[in-house]
């Protein structure tokens, strides 16, 4: 409840709808970028001469 209250009080607050839909954004541009970097990695090859 004091942490509510706490956000209520701040003076920059962007609406319900706003927040949540940054953070759907963000959460699917994270996970993007980790999937681009696991999927390139992947692809890398080496020849390894010995």
């Amino acid at each position: 409840p004091w942490l509510r209250d706490l956000r209520a009080m701040r003076p920059y607050q962007l609406s319900d709808e706003i927040e949540t839909l940054l953070h759907e954004k963000s959460v699917t541009g994270h996970a993007a970028w980790n999937r681009l970097f696991d999927e390139t990695m992947a692809r890398l090859s080496f020849d390894v001469g010995g």
